[in-house]
């Protein structure tokens, strides 16, 4: 891991942080199909990992003909992060302070899921395990914008312990989405237990259509011929951005010394917005043909990943 900041008073009260954050991984440990069918390379240059004969598909026999699949952890996965980061501190005399904070990142990687303590059984991370470099691609988790704003507001309110003590605190997120790519979503290889085949992708085709109905173009794919795997890369979409303001209204009385009261209004979500989830990814369904029908549902959002408004109230007891 490496970094290089930059920090400077402009003015009373005024703090700005600019830096470089990086890091560099390497040996992940990272599942890897071990026993793969074997290939066969034709004149383009793709490989098959089992014969279509128009209306049947052969698997290949695996490597050793002796097991079946058998996934295990390997030592090859990398990852690399690179982020502009800064930050403005501002605090008003007393009354009011402000935090603003923006990341501009991307992170890359090749291994997908990195294994665990209590690593499983599950299908190997990469999707042609004879050639791992083919899912270099965006990290499930990277997100390329990341801004925050939250503040602290004492109301300049006088008199009595009714109207002292109230503060406010908003809070402000606005966050790109998640990477995705779309999949086969059936199996046209045949068992060749990688995660989830990708198909191929037409050139020049407008990808996003950026509905909830339909947030990416299920028309600029293809189902790649059975046994053999799409041109498509690894997490080469985003999902749905994520824009939240919560606000928190409290007030602090002390009653003596020893104890206090608090009040506490917080409202979550305060403009009701729908943050929605990611669309569904499987493009193909049905029988096992050339021509695969298409799914319905490809490409369409069905869930969110924050609630809707919630207000909570609280009084608290402190001593």
């Amino acid at each position: 891991m490496y970094n290089l900041n930059i920090q400077r008073q402009l003015a009373k009260g005024t703090v700005v942080t600019v830096g470089y954050v990086g890091s560099r991984g390497v040996h992940f440990e990272t599942g890897l199909e071990q026993n793969p069918p074997t290939v066969t390379v034709d004149a383009s240059g793709i490989m098959h990992f089992a014969d279509w004969n128009g209306t049947t598909l052969t698997a290949h026999p695996r490597l050793n003909t002796h097991l079946s699949t058998f996934n295990d952890s390997t030592d090859i996965a990398n990852s690399r992060y690179n982020s502009l980061q800064a930050t403005l501190n501002r605090r008003f005399s007393g009354w009011a302070e402000v935090q603003a904070a923006y990341t501009y990142s991307i992170c890359i990687d090749d291994g997908n899921n990195y294994l665990g303590l209590n690593y499983n059984s599950a299908s190997g991370a990469f999707e042609n395990p004879y050639n791992p470099a083919l899912d270099k691609g965006r990290c499930t988790f990277d997100i390329k914008h990341n801004f925050h704003v939250n503040g602290l507001l004492r109301l300049p309110v006088h008199g009595n312990r009714l109207v002292e003590g109230w503060q406010l605190s908003p809070i402000v997120t606005v966050l790109t989405g998640l990477p995705f790519n779309a999949v086969d979503g059936i199996d046209l290889l045949c068992n060749l237990t990688c995660p989830a085949p990708r198909p191929n992708i037409v050139s020049g085709c407008n990808l996003y259509l950026h509905t909830v109905a339909t947030w990416f173009n299920p028309s600029c794919f293809t189902a790649p011929t059975p046994g053999t795997l799409g041109n498509e890369g690894r997490d080469i979409m985003r999902g749905p951005s994520l824009k939240d303001f919560d606000l928190s209204l409290m007030k602090e009385t002390n009653i003596n010394e020893k104890y206090r009261v608090q009040i506490r209004a917080d409202a979550f979500n305060v403009l009701n917005r729908a943050n929605f989830g990611g669309p569904a990814t499987g493009l193909f369904t049905g029988a096992l043909s050339a021509n695969p029908a298409r799914s319905s549902t490809a490409g369409q959002i069905t869930t969110t990943v924050t609630s809707s408004r919630q207000i909570q109230l609280a009084v608290k007891f402190l001593f």
